[in-house]
């Protein structure tokens, strides 16, 4: 016996605990659905748009560079330069004095400024040709440049030699012509720091050159005027898609994330005085048309200028796109040189802005416009996917503001004017709120509480009017609450939820018969087709609220449930909705929320509150509820079930609104 009863202690204190371990979960489950909202996710998407709204100068100069050849190029710009450029020139410093007898071409002051590429190397000296082409560029150009282009040279032979040249130049009065320097190593930078250093270059033949980029920009970028001599194309030779690739590449990131540059020496530009070039495109090559078109879409860029005296900025017209920042029209969307997603092994890029495809991108910059206008106002979510190499799809998120400037009005309501000083005759300031969602010819035995039959329907709207009922909608309610207006003796909100294609078919020709005023809550996602076997569409909503009786609200984008999204997902989401229904239906003059599933918080009643929701249908009314002062962020409805008849439904509007 004694075993027999501990057994039964044992298991009585099992049950126990099983019990208590439930009412736990069950508690935890509760909390968390009503208090606890799921977790932020934070924007991880890391791109930068093109900011067109600053008015910023461009960023860089794109200009032509001549080959320099101290052999033959003297003899060409004897040619080719005005016979007065020469006129001081001693004889013993010209070269071929027979060739000063050639056409000129126009005055020095039509030239543009020059800049000369010279290859430097070991066997590198000052030839008497070299002198005169000093004095000869000195006298015929306003602003001269020499690129100093280390070739298999050892660094300090490098800067020997152009150091005799900067002497020269100093010692003669030559003031018109600088030199850029190209340093090798940034272990030899240090000998640069020198005044006498002041231009900085760098060439660029592959992408991979771009990390010397970093260190020659991160080194001398607060010390010296910058140059990039784009050599790309000779680099790739034949190879057009990988030096499309490339400079395309080059040339965003330029305007990205290196702006102190100040100019770019580019194969795309030509010197009208020296039309060939080796450094030119050749117009003759399989690649000359592909790399000229990318060249011409590189020119129209605000950030890029071909005038030589045209004032930059040094500053990026790309800036970071950051939460809820506002766009409008039309912009172009690059990733960030910065982003992480940029360390991952990936095949591309795609570009989804809400739930529509933006494009795929293979290359940097990842590139994508947006016409804003396209989508409504308020907040979108911007997102991008990479397709990992093993087969993993990493999705990042952004979410933006847009705001266009929109004409649409929306449909006048049916004129009905209420005195301030107008009170409705209950005790409270409870309005009653109906709520319908399907009218059908017919209704099945279990769905009698949420379907209402035609003739039914019709009865309980013609049963409100004889009462003394008069339905108004939230803009009136609003404004009385705000003292702007008063309202009709016995006010009554009329409302349907989820926009079923028969509250347009069944609902709203009864509507029309008695004028009635009605609210109907919908959610934008299922109204992309019209008039589905399901949901009313845009056409439908159109025509309702041209009538002035109905009023289309939200119920949600797509009826999930608010506990169930994360704050940041329950203001997209609410956006989202309110952002679809004024484009397509006009501005609100009132905004209101039916919580899908009747599920609402704390939590989501002061956050939509905070977006400027007026009124929130929250719970049921029932009767012995509370109902004393209005709260507009969580007003209870009366369920109208197809079992109620018009008489039934007046008595559950006495009791729960205490009337006289």
């Amino acid at each position: 016996m004694k075993n027999f009863s501990f057994h039964k202690v044992h298991q009585k204190k099992t049950y126990l605990l099983i019990g208590l371990l439930g009412i736990f979960i069950l508690s935890i489950e509760l909390l968390t659905n009503n208090f606890i909202p799921p977790t932020d996710k934070p924007d991880e998407l890391d791109v930068l748009y093109l900011d067109t709204s600053s008015n910023l100068p461009p960023t860089f100069r794109i200009q032509p560079q001549q080959t320099y050849n101290s052999q033959t190029d003297f003899t060409k710009l004897q040619v080719l330069l005005p016979d007065s450029s020469l006129s001081d020139l001693s004889p013993a410093s010209v070269s071929s004095p027979s060739d000063l007898s050639l056409t000129p071409v126009p005055s020095s002051s039509d030239l543009s400024p020059l800049h000369l590429m010279i290859e430097v190397d070991s066997s590198s000296k000052i030839t008497s040709d070299f002198i005169n082409t000093l004095i000869l560029l000195n006298k015929s150009f306003s602003t001269v440049t020499l690129s100093l282009i280390p070739t298999s040279v050892e660094e300090q032979t490098y800067i020997d030699f152009g150091m005799q040249i900067y002497d020269y130049l100093n010692e003669n009065n030559l003031d018109k012509i600088s030199l850029i320097w190209y340093p090798q190593n940034v272990n030899t930078f240090h000998l640069y720091e020198s005044e006498l250093f002041s231009n900085i270059g760098i060439v660029i033949n592959t992408c991979e050159d771009i990390s010397a980029l970093e260190q020659v920009y991160n080194f001398f970028s607060s010390i010296a005027t910058l140059y990039v001599r784009d050599d790309i194309v000779h680099h790739y030779n034949s190879n057009t898609s990988m030096a499309t690739r490339e400079i395309n590449h080059l040339y965003y990131l330029l305007a990205a994330q290196y702006p102190k540059i100040n100019t770019i020496f580019s194969p795309y530009m030509r010197n009208p005085l020296f039309p060939k070039d080796e450094y030119y495109l050749d117009s003759s090559s399989d690649t000359h048309s592909i790399c000229w078109g990318l060249y011409q879409k590189l020119i129209s860029k605000p950030w890029l200028t071909e005038s030589a005296t045209e004032e930059i900025s040094n500053f990026s017209h790309y800036q970071p796109l950051h939460s809820y920042d506002e766009v409008a029209g039309k912009i172009e969307i690059i990733l960030s040189p910065d982003a992480d997603i940029l360390n991952s092994q990936f095949s591309h890029l795609a570009y989804k802005i809400n739930s529509n495809y933006l494009g795929i991108q293979y290359t940097y910059p990842y590139l994508v416009h947006l016409d804003t206008t396209l989508y409504p106002n308020g907040i979108s979510r911007l997102k991008l996917s990479s397709y990992q190499d093993d087969h993993q799809l990493i999705t990042q998120c952004l979410d933006i503001k847009i705001n266009n400037p929109t004409e649409q009005a929306r449909s006048p309501r049916i004129p009905v004017t209420y005195p301030i000083d107008s009170k409705p005759t209950y005790r409270s300031n409870y309005i009653p709120v109906l709520m319908y969602h399907s009218i059908l010819d017919t209704v099945t035995e279990e769905n009698q509480n949420s379907c209402v039959e035609v003739d039914a329907f019709e009865s309980q709207i013609k049963g409100l009017l004889e009462a003394g009922y008069t339905p108004i909608n939230f803009k009136t309610l609003k404004d009385y609450l705000e003292h702007k207006s008063g309202l009709p003796k016995k006010p009554i909100l009329i409302t349907m939820d989820d926009g079923y294609l028969n509250n347009y078919e069944k609902a709203y020709p009864i509507y029309q018969k008695y004028n009635v005023e009605a609210t109907l809550f919908v959610s934008p996602y299922y109204m992309l087709e019209e008039n589905t076997g399901r949901h009313f569409g845009w056409e439908a909503a159109k025509e309702m609220e041209a009538s002035g009786l109905i009023d289309i609200q939200s119920h949600g984008y797509n009826h999930t449930a608010f506990p169930y999204l994360s704050m940041k997902d329950l203001q997209y989401h609410i956006s989202q909705s309110f952002g679809l229904l004024e484009k397509n239906l006009g501005p609100r003059d009132v905004f209101v929320v039916a919580c899908p599933q009747f599920r609402n918080t704390p939590s989501t009643r002061k956050l939509l509150s905070s977006l400027g929701i007026d009124f929130q249908m929250t719970k049921l009314a029932w009767v012995g509820t509370g109902l004393t002062e209005p709260d507009p962020c969580n007003l209870k409805r009366i369920n109208v079930p197809n079992t109620m008849s018009s008489e039934e439904l007046i008595q559950k509007l006495n009791t729960l609104t205490y009337s006289f």
